[in-house]
């Protein structure tokens, strides 16, 4: 992975990796690194090859690299610094490392959304909001109910935002 980085990002990641001595082992030897290793240069990425960092998560998947990509490198020091925070997210499933972007990048759940629904990214926000948060989103999409209060919370925030629900996407 270090032989995509510049000179200059090389040492600058190298430069904060033999900070700490632990980390240098872990980096120079062949065995795989734990969660925290790899989250402590993730870190470091996001600080030093913002690029190599977005392109570490995508994992070579095109529509996450697209996703990763357009981050700023606020909103990758955000993930970096969640991913130290909790590591296992690393080996988790993949929901819990989306809604972790989703977190630092409210936008890119906006935008990801309005695309999916066919209105502008201001309605999508809004709806999101209306609707409690993209979790709450999330695990309303997902329900298969025919609950009625549900059917007319949703309905009700397609309204507040103005939203015509008969010109969805």
């Amino acid at each position: 992975m270090f032989n995509v980085l510049d000179s200059g990002e090389q040492d600058c990641v190298f430069g904060e990796v033999a900070k700490d001595s632990d980390l240098t082992v872990a980096v120079l030897s062949d065995a795989e690194p734990t969660d925290a290793q790899a989250a402590a240069v993730f870190k470091i990425l996001a600080d030093c090859a913002p690029d190599a960092f977005a392109q570490a998560l995508s994992q070579d998947d095109p529509a996450a690299a697209e996703v990763f990509g357009d981050l700023s490198q606020e909103e990758l020091s955000c993930v970096a610094d969640a991913l130290v925070e909790n590591p296992a997210l690393l080996s988790g499933d993949e929901e819990a490392l989306g809604l972790l972007v989703f977190d630092c990048a409210p936008d890119v759940a906006a935008n990801l959304f309005a695309t999916e629904l066919g209105v502008e990214t201001e309605q999508a926000r809004w709806l999101i909001d209306e609707l409690g948060g993209i979790e709450e989103l999330i695990a309303l999409s997902e329900t298969t109910s025919e609950d009625a209060e549900v059917i007319s919370r949703v309905f009700a925030a397609f309204e507040a935002c103005g939203i015509d629900v008969t010109t969805l996407g």
